[in-house]
């Protein structure tokens, strides 16, 4: 907060130099103390603007302790947020192990810089809010699953888990339609949203499907659980993933008025089907060709 204080003062009082000068440094611990305190959203913001800082400043940006922080890189400790990019990357690399483990897609975290994080850096600009939603989502995750485990209590508020769900759908989404094959699909239609990606034949075969995705048209979050808990042995992963994904963003996305929250075990399987979605788009619709350095 006085880094805040301090910066509105001199914007407020001195505008002209305010915008000369180089602001990665209060930008910086600005996010570390938004990542300690849970403010995760403004957290990857400000390492953004420190990071749009040292671009601007022309500073070589693979010694900038913002630089080194979207390279996820631990091997450099010329950082004051060193440990928060190292609980980054165990939270990432824990939950990519598991989605494998489930079926889905074997991704690694150099894959996810160089198909998205560093690619957005460098000439993707469409991808850089999807790129800080991404690593704020694998990030986030812990801290969810910790008030379930604090707080057991069925009835409640879901707002938590609602928004961090609808987060993960959006991103698969957003990968989606950013896409070469989901931007040449864009082009040439009219509106589209998540069901209509997942009808294009291009796109759905794309991810690994034979045919259409299967609209299970969920209207509440009981309907959404009884789907789950059925087993179906012909079903793989990734069809469970993409149709749970679809089904919780059509949900979501439409109201907060939920009888109950979901239990540890429900949100651990939840989140496990959108990432996996989030993980299978990435595999499937992104190649890995960008050089793995900023």
């Amino acid at each position: 907060m006085s880094y805040e204080i301090v910066l509105k003062l001199l914007k407020e009082n001195f505008e002209g130099k305010y915008n000369v000068i180089h602001k990665g440094t209060p930008f910086y611990f600005l996010s570390m103390g938004s990542f300690l305190t849970g403010d995760f959203e403004k957290a990857v913001y400000y390492m953004d603007a420190a990071f749009k800082e040292d671009i601007r400043s022309e500073i070589d940006l693979k010694e900038t302790p913002a630089g080194l922080f979207f390279d996820l890189n631990t091997e450099n400790e010329k950082q004051a947020g060193l440990e928060i990019v190292k609980s980054i990357k165990r939270n990432m690399d824990y939950k990519l192990k598991e989605i494998e483990k489930l079926g889905g897609p074997t991704l690694s975290i150099n894959d996810i810089k160089n198909r998205i994080t560093l690619l957005s850096l460098k000439n993707r600009t469409d991808l850089c809010t999807v790129s800080t939603a991404l690593l704020s989502f694998f990030y986030e995750y812990q801290s969810r699953k910790l008030l379930l485990e604090l707080s057991k209590f069925s009835e409640g508020t879901a707002e938590p888990f609602i928004l961090y769900w609808l987060k993960g759908c959006v991103i698969f989404e957003s990968l989606i339609r950013n896409s070469d094959i989901g931007k040449k699909t864009r082009n040439n239609t009219h509106f589209f949203n998540l069901g209509g990606f997942l009808k294009e034949e291009k796109i759905f075969k794309a991810l690994g499907f034979v045919k259409c995705p299967v609209n299970q048209k969920f209207n509440k979050y009981s309907d959404l659980k009884k789907y789950i808990d059925k087993k179906n042995d012909n079903e793989k992963f990734l069809e469970k993933s993409i149709t749970v994904t679809y089904g919780i963003r059509n949900i979501v996305a439409h109201s907060l008025a939920w009888e109950d929250k979901p239990c540890l075990n429900e949100f651990e399987e939840i989140n496990n089907f959108i990432t996996g979605a989030i993980c299978i788009a990435i595999d499937k619709l992104y190649d890995n060709k960008t050089e793995s350095e900023l």
